[in-house]
């Protein structure tokens, strides 16, 4: 009996901790929510009773409990390294420390297939806006950004299995080539079997000193792959890329913290590689910019030619910094739907559409 009620006295304290514990440690939200939840009240907005107060009340704490970063990091680890799996919905995690986000993985499987009619209709809306930028003398580019399990699929867990048929953005090509869409084909520049092109592009050294061009724990492409894929889209562009990246030496810092790594582990990310080019930048910020992820961010460049305006999204920050490069000035926006009358505010000659792989079929309404 002592002992049982010893083991009851142990189970109730660790069950209340995470809420007493709120007294004494710190909680705090990640960022492997979507969102950080509100305090809740009792009150709407409207002066009535919030008939949700003890759902929000329950999501906020979901939040905040005591310790939640470590203990988040603590079972991410234990399922990661005991069992191979992810602790968070949003993150499959895969062979020699990879780690893929799960809303990539339907595309990958075809799982959500887009039908040839709204292929035709992404491909019908970016000829509008072409049309109508190019009777106003600006020059359009479209980029879509490929998925990493496009590009890398062999560190996924053996129970991913790709699908058969083509995936919607390689389906989406041939109607962008029939609408005459001025479009530059990350999947064949980032095409990580095409070592010559990315060695002509990076250098020889350089391209030897990084085997990936996307991180191993980020969504994204990291900075040599983001030079890539930016000179195939100044190709596209009526200057091309002016700066040789291929002359300039580089080296390697372990100082990159990835987005699906913070999601999994907020107290214990452990940074990776990222590949410096040893050149000072040329452009400067115009605006108040505290991060790549702004809204809204211009630059300018007294060395570049011509001015552009891009929409892109959170693959497009770690193109600015070589678009940047390249153009006198740059307006560079997060907003959606895009405001074409921006862009002639803005006085640009060049507009690039920049948009992540598993998100293209947004196209059909922006």
């Amino acid at each position: 009996m002592k002992h049982y009620r010893i083991y009851l006295i142990i189970m109730t304290a660790l069950l209340l901790f995470p809420l007493a514990g709120m007294a004494f440690f710190r909680g705090g939200w990640s960022v492997e929510t979507s969102a950080e939840a509100p305090p809740p009240s009792i009150r709407t907005e409207e002066g009535g009773v919030n008939i949700y107060y003890l759902s929000d009340a329950g999501s906020w704490f979901e939040d905040h409990f005591a310790l939640r970063p470590q203990l988040v990091t603590l079972n991410s680890r234990l399922q990661a390294d005991v069992f191979h799996t992810s602790a968070a919905e949003q993150v499959i995690t895969g062979e020699n420390g990879w780690l893929y986000l799960s809303q990539t993985m339907p595309d990958y499987q075809d799982l959500e297939n887009l039908t040839d009619r709204e292929l035709y209709n992404i491909a019908h809306n970016l000829k509008i806006t072409q049309d109508y930028l190019n009777l106003l003398g600006i020059n359009m580019v479209l980029a879509i950004a490929p998925d990493k399990a496009a590009l890398y699929p062999e560190n996924l867990p053996y129970y991913i299995m790709e699908g058969d048929q083509e995936s919607n953005a390689s389906r989406l090509v041939p109607y962008l080539e029939e609408a005459g869409i001025n479009y530059a084909d990350l999947f064949e520049a980032l095409d990580p079997a095409d070592k010559e092109h990315i060695a002509a592009v990076l250098g020889e050294e350089n391209a030897a000193r990084a085997p990936y061009l996307y991180y191993r724990q980020d969504t994204h492409w990291n900075n040599f792959g983001a030079a890539v894929a930016a000179e195939s889209i100044m190709d596209a562009t009526a200057y091309g890329m002016q700066t040789d990246y291929a002359s300039c030496s580089s080296h390697t810092e372990n100082i990159h913290s990835g987005d699906l790594a913070e999601m999994l582990y907020p107290e214990g990310v452990v940074p990776e590689e990222e590949y410096v080019f040893d050149r000072e930048p040329r452009y400067t910020f115009v605006t108040d910019t505290k991060d790549m992820m702004d809204d809204r961010i211009e630059t300018a460049n007294p060395e570049g030619t011509g001015t552009l305006y891009m929409y892109r999204d959170s693959f497009g920050s770690a193109l600015i910094p070589y678009l940047s490069e390249e153009f006198a000035s740059a307006t560079y926006s997060r907003m959606v739907p895009y405001a074409i009358y921006n862009v002639v505010t803005a006085k640009a000659d060049t507009v690039i559409i920049e948009r992540a792989e598993r998100n293209i079929e947004a196209f059909q309404s922006s």
